[in-house]
């Protein structure tokens, strides 16, 4: 990765766990996320506003805004392909309702990446 390039992440299900856990995580890591899912409504949400906010439920109520990141459709094979290349991590978190759609997209992305 070159210096100043911030390292990009791929993450697989933007839902509960994954925006408000693993997506949150990535971000204070560094990493630019983008999440792949099949919620076309949560994809255009996303990539509308670029930012959500995480709840943390703690002693007090806190928020965590997560920024700078995007999503695409995870049946859309040549969308995931186009990051395939400058990839550092790829994540997954998704619900067994979508775990089949996911799947064929997970084999492509992995002969993209044998490493994976």
């Amino acid at each position: 990765m070159a210096k100043g390039i911030q390292p990009r992440a791929l993450h697989f299900g933007a839902g509960n766990i994954g925006r408000g856990f693993i997506g949150a995580v990535l971000s204070q890591a560094g990493f630019h996320v983008t999440f792949a899912d099949v919620n076309e409504q949560l994809i255009e949400a996303i990539n509308t506003q670029s930012q959500y906010t995480v709840v943390i439920l703690d002693h007090e109520v806190g928020h965590q805004v997560v920024r700078h990141v995007r999503a695409v459709n995870s049946t859309h094979l040549e969308a995931l392909d186009h990051f395939a290349a400058d990839l550092e991590i790829v994540t997954t978190a998704v619900g067994a309702s979508e775990s089949q759609p996911q799947k064929k997209s997970l084999r492509c992305l992995q002969a993209c990446l044998p490493s994976l």
